[in-house]
C-alpha cells in the first residue's frame, strides 16, 4: 500500500476512492509542522514527528492515530522504528535522543550528550546501536542497552548534520 501525496478534496470526501488519504490528511492530528515520517518494518504503521513536540503512531489501514508520545521539550526533528518495529528512537531540538517502547507506549530512556539540536537518528541493522547527528557538528554512536556513548565523530564542519 502506498501513500498518495497529491492534493485532495479533502481526500475525495473521505471516501478515498483513489487509495489511502494524502499525507496532510493522514497527519492532521499534529498541531504544527511535521518534521519526519517513516514506515514500520512490516509497513502496517507510520510514525511522524512534529514541531508540536510530539510523536504520533498511525495505523496505515484505517488512517487513525493510535498513540501520541510526549516527553520532548522542543520540536522533534527525527523519528524512526527499530528493525523489529518494537521501539522508536527520536531526536529533538531539546538536544536529547529518546527511546520509546511501542507496545507499552512509554519512554524507556533519554540519551544526553549533544550540545545542540539533534536532527537525525537511526538504529543499526541489528537494533543494538543508535546513531545521532546534531547541529553541534557531531555524529554520536550509542550502545542502546548500556546507554553508553561509544564514539563521537567530529569535524562535520560547514553544514549541520541533517540526514543520516
Amino acid at each position: 500500500m502506498s501513500l498518495n501525496f497529491l492534493p485532495c478534496l479533502p481526500c475525495y470526501a473521505k471516501r478515498y476512492p483513489l487509495g489511502p488519504p494524502c499525507l496532510p490528511c493522514l497527519v492532521s492530528g499534529h498541531k504544527s509542522w511535521v518534521r519526519s515520517v517513516g514506515f514500520s518494518p512490516d509497513g502496517k504503521y507510520i510514525v511522524s514527528s512534529s514541531n508540536d513536540q510530539t510523536i504520533r503512531y498511525w495505523n496505515v489501514e484505517n488512517h487513525r492515530s493510535l498513540h501520541t508520545f510526549e516527553g520532548h521539550e522542543s520540536s522533534v526533528k527525527s523519528v524512526v522504528f527499530s528493525p523489529d518495529g518494537g521501539y522508536l528512537v527520536s531526536g529533538s531540538d531539546d538536544q536529547t535522543i529518546r527511546l520509546w517502547d511501542v507496545r507499552s507506549q512509554r519512554l524507556i530512556r533519554t540519551l544526553r550528550g549533544h550540545e545542540s539540536s539533534v536532527n537525525a537518528v537511526a538504529f543499526s541493522p541489528d537494533g543494538k546501536y543508535i546513531i545521532s547527528g546534531s547541529n553541534d557538528q557531531t555524529i554520536r554512536y550509542w550502545d542502546d542497552k548500556s546507554q553508553r556513548l561509544i564514539r563521537t565523530f567530529e569535524g562535520q564542519n560547514r553544514f549541520p548534520t541533517r540526514y543520516l
